[in-house]
């Protein structure tokens, strides 16, 4: 797997669901929204948990949840 860092562009396939979470105060995800990629597009990493399986992206103006899995390096 590709190793991200803040800041970095990539690319997100189409049909790819983004989790919005809410805050809730603990380390708990507990998603508020879902958005479904139509059509591929490239994101921003804006965090990567280096210990879970997501990383938070800036998706037209927004903060979203991914699986890292997911994400790929734009080339």
């Amino acid at each position: 797997m590709t190793k991200f860092k803040s800041g970095d562009m990539v690319f997100l396939p189409s049909d790819l669901t983004l989790i919005k979470t809410s805050d809730n105060g603990t380390s708990q995800m507990i998603p508020k929204m879902l958005h479904k990629t139509d059509t591929p597009v490239h994101a921003l990493i804006v965090e990567i948990d280096e210990d879970g399986p997501y990383c938070s992206i800036l998706y037209n103006g927004e903060r979203w949840s991914v699986p890292k899995n997911s994400v790929y390096p734009v080339q």
